[in-house]
């Protein structure tokens, strides 16, 4: 057994199509060394390589050849059938074999799998030829990069039938070539049997998000199917969906492009739905029709992911704010006094409980596992959040982990308030100090069961997993048989931190709830009813 890893330098030289890698980490034999690998592909899709490994075991373990070399080739067996199968034939020879340098075998490369989508594939031209055989008036000149975007696609074309488009032809490949060459990336098509389009794109260079997906519209619109009834577009800033653009009426749609109608008249016929609320636009219809070919420089990397902005926060911060004040504040406040006043019943026998069974194995280890859950609830939240592949558990990750931190300074300043003794200082139940700063005064309530129960109650209702309540009860358990908070205070915390769940919870989905809609074109009438 043993663990083994490389990290992969892809270098394409530009030089006829000559690609150079260096892999550099540990083997399979537990030797650590580095691989040099050169390979030129041809037209044809044929690749010859050689290359050559240097670790760190010596020639005489090693064995005869000192140390691991060998050629390669690859030939596509489209190129010798009569039908495309994707998929080649590796033939490589070393000159012996040994147990130095040696890969895992894998049947899939992720640089081969995601090179299809670099920016080279659709615009490979043939190498210059060397400057020294040029004339001096035929020598390239310094390239300077242009900071104009694409020119927007106007073309008038004739439409395909949907039983063309779908039988595999070249109208989606002549959409997504055409979507390329306007900036766009990450392109996905489908046309169902229900006559809509829908696209899913990225774009980092054309701002605002309106703009960007009214460009989209206006590239595939000519594009598209002649019984085309609706075209959605899912728009994402790298690859974090953030906007849905649904347009019901094709056309007005062309006529909004051509002039004739404004964007008022447009307007009721356009659906638009903002899965990232940091992207939200005061006017979602701001330059859908923009010909301007102005761009913006792309943002390579960034500290901070933009789904995390001041905007982001503050609106569902205003969000929740907005859902708290609907809420029935009396009904839940007897509630949640009549639930703690229940269990205070309990904060003797479970103090005594606790300090009897104090050196018990299953209450240490049970009591650091509790105490530290919700903390790592907190951190594993916001790495959900900020993956955005997947827009609903990145929407329910935010909510629970703005949902914990408001829990942790509420039940912080209602420590303050309350002032409550711990059980340890043995004042009994009944001593409060209230605006004490000492921390003996501050058991009332549990923080960090506030915190536990805040961030699994998003999940738990989103998803519909009650069992997650479970798992932040074992918070309550650690902190009662740690004996740092009454029964009753483990109680309270939860109480606050699920009714601060349910409304970060509630408020998040706010944004995605649409009432069903009915538009009519000269094709047809459309219903739509969407739900988060």
């Amino acid at each position: 057994r043993t663990a083994t890893g490389h990290a992969h330098l892809y270098w394409d030289t530009g030089w006829n199509d000559v690609q150079a890698t260096l892999s550099v980490g540990r083997y399979l034999a537990k030797d650590s060394g580095a691989t040099v690998q050169v390979s030129r592909t041809f037209q044809n899709g044929v690749t010859i390589g050689a290359f050559v490994t240097k670790t760190n075991i010596t020639a005489e373990q090693f064995g005869e050849g000192s140390f691991d070399k060998g050629i390669f080739m690859s030939i596509p067996y489209d190129a010798l059938l009569s039908r495309s199968t994707g998929t080649a034939g590796t033939w490589v020879w070393k000159p012996l074999t040994r147990d130095g340098g040696a890969f895992l075998a894998r049947s899939s490369i992720l640089y081969g799998m995601t090179r299809a989508r670099s920016d080279g594939t659709l615009t490979t031209k043939p190498a210059p030829l060397p400057k020294e055989t040029l004339t001096p008036s035929d020598h390239p000149q310094q390239w300077t990069p242009q900071t104009t975007g694409a020119e927007p696609y106007t073309r008038i074309t004739q439409k395909p039938l949907a039983a063309q488009f779908v039988a595999g032809t070249s109208h989606e490949f002549r959409m997504t070539e055409a979507l390329y060459r306007q900036g766009y990336r990450n392109i996905t098509i489908n046309y169902n049997q229900s006559n809509q389009l829908t696209i899913a794109l990225s774009n980092d260079t054309i701002t605002p998000v309106s703009r960007a997906v009214g460009r989209a519209a206006r590239t595939v619109l000519p594009l598209a199917p002649l019984e085309t009834r609706e075209i959605k577009i899912i728009f994402a800033t790298r690859t974090d969906p953030v906007a849905t653009y649904e347009f019901f009426d094709l056309d007005r749609l062309s006529r909004y492009f051509a002039g004739t109608v404004g964007a008022a008249e447009l307007a009721n016929y356009v659906t638009v739905n903002y899965l990232n609320p940091a992207t939200r636009q005061n006017d979602p219809l701001e330059r859908l029709n923009d010909l301007d070919t102005e761009a913006r420089v792309p943002v390579f990397a960034t500290v901070v992911p933009e789904t995390v902005s001041v905007k982001r926060v503050a609106s569902d911060f205003a969000n929740a704010g907005r859902t708290a004040l609907d809420m029935n504040w009396m009904q839940m406040g007897a509630i949640g006094a009549s639930a703690v006043f229940a269990s205070s019943a309990l904060d003797k026998r479970s103090f005594q409980f606790a300090k009897d069974h104090q050196n018990s194995r299953w209450i240490k280890d049970g009591t650091k596992i509790g105490n530290a859950l919700p903390w790592v609830g907190i951190a594993g939240a916001a790495l959900v959040a900020l993956d955005g592949s997947d827009p609903k558990r990145s929407r329910t990750g935010f909510a629970a982990a703005e949902a914990g931190m408001s829990a942790a300074l509420l039940a912080t300043g209602l420590k303050y308030a309350v002032g409550r003794a711990r059980p340890e200082v043995g004042l009994g139940t009944h001593s409060f100090n209230s605006f004490s700063s000492g921390n003996s005064n501050s058991a009332f309530p549990s923080r960090h069961a506030s915190v536990a129960w805040a961030v699994a109650t998003p999940f738990a209702l989103e998803y519909d997993a009650p069992w997650l309540y479970g798992v932040a009860a074992l918070t309550n358990l650690a902190r009662v048989g740690s004996r740092e908070h009454w029964v009753s205070d483990t109680v309270a915390g939860s109480l606050l931190g699920y009714g601060l769940g349910r409304i970060f919870w509630e408020s998040s989905r706010a944004d995605g709830k649409n009432m069903p809609r009915v538009a009519l074109s000269r094709n047809g009438i459309s219903l739509a009813w969407e739900t988060p």
